[in-house]
């Protein structure tokens, strides 16, 4: 495996996330339950990004525009394909180790708790033919703040100071229980391995973390058709302390103040998870739709010199070698902070990890700005030459 078809894989699971980042963006409008969905198959969709160079793909940029950034004689060495595979996967073993400890502690709370047998805290009777079947309720001293995990067998924890609370009682059932029926839990997972598939891909990280807070605002809406808006906006604010990290969906960890809000604004606004089910297939046809036409590949390597010589003008060529020089040099600098952004994840330095990935996304910014100046520049010579074989 080459140095350029690692960075090219790359490329292209960036391309495919700050896309589907776009649009997820501009669904914000929308109802929570739909961003989910969404955010969902898109997250599916970085991760199959790659596999996709298996089939035909359209050439539309010249094979110098998304090459592997050109390096130094000393940073080459660093960037072989040996030690880029072994940072790779250094770094995704410690992720994939974080979430494994996370699934233990949560499996050791639910181990260490007891039975909530106490009236007002009794499981609706419908919880399960609406979908919520095989649901343990128990109360643990462990946790912070009610939370519910595992799939397909779920299991909702209350720490003991919101067992007291019997006032809470519906509301934290209703929020957990919409988390089990629509299967959050395992959607949350989904992301947290693809973040340790693709580490590297700072969009990715900002996608999963879109996809809780659209899960706990679908789970505030659906839990508002059973409970008073009023009361439930105090509900969230009695369970407003951050959990400790686990892989868990957290009725009072995610934010609070944004979430009191849509709740006090729209109340029980959202799709249900039936309708979302029914919305689900024209979202996902859609998204399949987006990632086959991202399904790019470099034009060989010929065609970059003949197109210019018999199209572009001398002052073109040099504005398109220009940019072409920036996005490769923008990359050379995403590559960077994505390095230095493995190696503060590996130093446990989340702060630094976030910085440099916040670098990384803003130079391959960049260096996509640059490879559309010079796409426009070509394709207008294109229509020049185009006109000028018509006439």
């Amino acid at each position: 495996m080459s140095a350029s078809l690692i960075f090219a894989c790359g490329a292209r699971s960036l391309l495919v996330a700050l896309f589907a980042l776009l649009v997820a963006v501009l669904m914000r409008s929308r109802p929570a339950s739909e961003r989910a969905a969404f955010i969902r198959v898109a997250i599916l969709a970085t991760l199959a990004a790659p596999l996709l160079a298996l089939l035909p793909s359209l050439p539309v940029l010249p094979a110098a525009a998304i090459a592997a950034p050109a390096l130094s004689a000393g940073a080459a060495a660093i960037a072989s394909p040996g030690v880029l595979i072994a940072m790779y996967l250094a770094v995704s073993a410690t992720l994939v180790l974080r979430l494994t400890l996370g699934v233990g502690r949560l499996a050791h709370w639910t181990r260490r708790a007891s039975e909530l047998t106490s009236s007002p805290w009794r499981l609706p009777r419908g919880a399960s033919a609406a979908g919520a079947r095989a649901v343990r309720l128990l109360v643990s001293p462990d946790v912070r703040a009610p939370l519910s995990w595992g799939w397909p067998r779920a299991v909702i924890l209350v720490d003991a100071d919101t067992a007291q609370r019997v006032q809470d009682a519906r509301a934290v059932l209703e929020h957990e229980l919409a988390h089990v029926r629509r299967r959050d839990w395992l959607f949350l997972v989904v992301g947290r391995v693809a973040v340790a598939a693709c580490w590297f891909n700072p969009f990715l990280w900002l996608l999963v973390h879109m996809n809780e807070a659209a899960a706990e605002e679908a789970a505030d809406q659906e839990a508002c058709r059973a409970v008073d808006a009023r009361d439930y906006a105090q509900s969230l604010i009695n369970c407003a302390r951050r959990q400790s990290w686990a892989p868990a969906n957290a009725m009072g960890a995610s934010l609070l103040s944004a979430r009191v809000r849509a709740v006090l604004k729209g109340g029980a606004s959202g799709k249900s998870a039936a309708t979302q089910a029914r919305t689900a297939p024209g979202i996902i046809f859609g998204c399949v739709t987006l990632l086959m036409s991202l399904n790019v590949a470099p034009a060989p390597a010929h065609e970059g010199p003949r197109v210019a010589a018999e199209h572009l003008s001398a002052a073109d060529n040099a504005t398109i070698s220009g940019e072409l020089q920036q996005a490769r040099a923008e990359r050379q600098a995403a590559a960077q902070a994505l390095q230095r952004s493995s190696t503060a994840i590996l130093a446990g330095d989340t702060r630094g990890a976030r910085v440099a990935r916040e670098q990384a996304m803003a130079a391959e910014g960049r260096a996509l700005a640059a490879e559309g100046r010079a796409m426009a520049i070509q394709g207008r010579a294109d229509r020049r030459a185009r006109a000028n074989s018509i006439d």
